[in-house]
């Protein structure tokens, strides 16, 4: 995941490796959970944060290089397409977490970069509890 936030509730969302150095040795939580995480810099994966202990709920399926590079892209794209971007939101309501937010006034999407199997059933889950929200 690229996003954790700090012991005071600031978000903080990873975008390269000398970003997540010059955060090396802060105090990070999983936005859903609220448990500790630690960023991850190593020299395969882009930057990003990981769970101390056991993943939550949110946070059980690990994600790869390409799963990380894709919301990456998908992150950059939104943006020179004039949207407001944010990456890995989470909605309590619907206990789940958006890989990628696009916003604009008049549209708001839910992307989400699927690179491993999805049962259909739970697909479309997803998309209902978006839809619950508003969300498309």
């Amino acid at each position: 995941m690229f996003v954790a936030m700090t012991t005071d509730e600031k978000r903080i969302t990873l975008v390269d490796h000398e970003q997540a150095e010059k955060l090396r040795g802060g105090e990070f939580i999983c936005p859903a959970c609220r448990e500790p995480v630690r960023i991850k810099n190593g020299q395969v994966m882009p930057a990003h944060f990981a769970h101390i202990g056991p993943a939550c709920d949110v946070d059980s399926e690990g994600e790869s290089t390409i799963h990380l590079r894709g919301k990456q892209w998908l992150m950059q794209l939104g943006q020179l397409l004039g949207y407001a971007v944010t990456l890995e939101v989470y909605y309590p309501e619907i206990r789940q977490r958006a890989d990628v937010v696009w916003e604009k006034p008049e549209r708001k999407l839910i992307l989400e970069f699927q690179c491993s199997p999805l049962d259909p059933k739970r697909l479309k889950e997803r998309t209902k509890g978006y839809a619950q929200l508003g969300w498309k």
